[in-house]
């Protein structure tokens, strides 16, 4: 077969549109509220436990793009302490020793249940949530530390 340059070129292209739009499909493939990241870091200078968190969301042109979610509720299942994130999607929540459920709310998407967070006073711990659109509840469970009790 004896193909031009601009033939062959056209084929790349063609070739190489068809994997990224395969890709992309991957990235798009989990469409749930769901946990990106959890992390129990070190311990900080307090007598609290503090979770600093940041929700996002997918950009409705661009799913694969995710920007910051402000005004969502978290709260404190046990305690029905709420904090709300802020216009970065942005919180912070000191608890004292224990170990919660966390509720993840805001009107039009899933919410989400966060459960077995434990929170050791002086201990820092970083998350970042992915809020998807719609209203059916997802649930995420923090795996155990490994060497806690």
């Amino acid at each position: 077969m004896n193909l031009s340059f601009k033939s062959t070129a056209v084929l790349i292209i063609t070739t190489l549109f068809y994997i990224s739009c395969a890709d992309n499909a991957t990235v798009q493939e989990n469409k749930n509220s769901r946990v990106e990241h959890f992390e129990y870091q070190g311990y900080g200078d307090t007598v609290v436990a503090m979770l600093f968190g940041e929700i996002l969301t997918a950009k409705k042109d661009s799913p694969a793009v995710f920007i910051p979610l402000p005004d969502v509720l978290v709260t404190v299942d046990s305690l029905v302490k709420t904090v709300k994130t802020d216009n970065k999607g942005q919180f912070e929540l000191g608890l004292f020793s224990g170990t919660y459920k966390l509720i993840i709310n805001k009107p039009g998407y899933q919410p989400l249940q966060i459960s077995q967070y434990v929170a050791d006073g002086d201990r820092v711990s970083i998350v970042k949530i992915i809020l998807s659109l719609g209203d059916s509840l997802q649930n995420y469970s923090i795996p155990r530390q490994e060497g806690k009790e």
